[in-house]
């Protein structure tokens, strides 16, 4: 029987607070304000114009400045648009040194070794998503013909379309009730794979609560270890 595991990238596969905090450590000295606060506020804002980024309406510079000075506007704090730029150059930077964890790297190991079909399905620009993936040295686990990204397929995450795009290219067999994806994005990962009728494992990395909804996940992760004993344990399982 096919199975598949598609994984999400950021907050995901690594932890995109840390390039945050050390973007935020080098160009600001507010003691008032949490850091994690930030990261989560400039995410929410990041996301409430996704669509106005991917179809071209609002620039990634716009996009990139918005969400940092805003972010900080509701937190009392007035940047510039240059000084906001500066902090995303940083930040831009800070992922580069990412790595992937090395329970995770393991992981990969053995899903390969146990011919266990694996995906990515990820938002975002195709240049800048791609340069995460090298990053962190997906290829190495991951064909580039089972790496999905939202640019590239004019369809993004909660869409179902790009799951079921995503399903299909990596088995014509390959039904949903036997697809897994796991998400850190309540909204976009866990609702998008459940109406495509997938089952989900949600990486609550931040000790999120889940908002009143139908679609729950099937599993709830808060760290890699976490992520590594449930994998292991549905697919040793079949």
């Amino acid at each position: 029987m096919d199975k598949a595991i598609f994984f999400d990238i950021d907050d995901t596969l690594y932890d995109q607070l840390i390039p945050f905090q050390k973007a935020f450590e080098k160009n600001f000295n507010y003691d008032d304000i949490d850091v994690a606060e930030l990261y989560k506020l400039s995410r929410e804002l990041s996301d409430s114009v996704f669509e106005l980024s991917e179809s071209g309406k609002l620039s990634m510079r716009e996009m990139q400045i918005f969400r940092i000075k805003e972010a900080l506007k509701r937190l009392g704090h007035y940047i510039s648009d240059d000084v906001a730029m500066i902090f995303q150059e940083d930040y831009s930077d800070f992922q580069k040194e990412c790595s992937l964890p090395s329970l995770l790297s393991e992981l990969f190991y053995w899903l390969i070794e146990n011919d266990i079909k694996v995906g990515i399905i990820t938002n975002g620009p195709s240049e800048h998503q791609r340069q995460k993936i090298q990053q962190l040295r997906l290829e190495k686990w991951i064909s580039d013909e089972h790496i999905f990204i939202s640019s590239e397929l004019n369809t993004a995450k909660p869409d179902l379309r790009i799951f079921d795009i995503a399903r299909e290219k990596m088995s014509p067999k390959l039904l949903p009730k036997n697809c897994y994806y796991v998400g850190d994005s309540y909204a976009n990962d866990i609702v998008g794979a459940k109406k495509a009728s997938w089952s989900t494992i949600w990486y609550s990395r931040r000790c999120s609560t889940i908002p009143n909804s139908i679609l729950k996940p099937d599993y709830i992760v808060k760290n890699d270890s976490e992520l590594y004993q449930i994998i292991i344990k549905l697919f040793q399982s079949d």
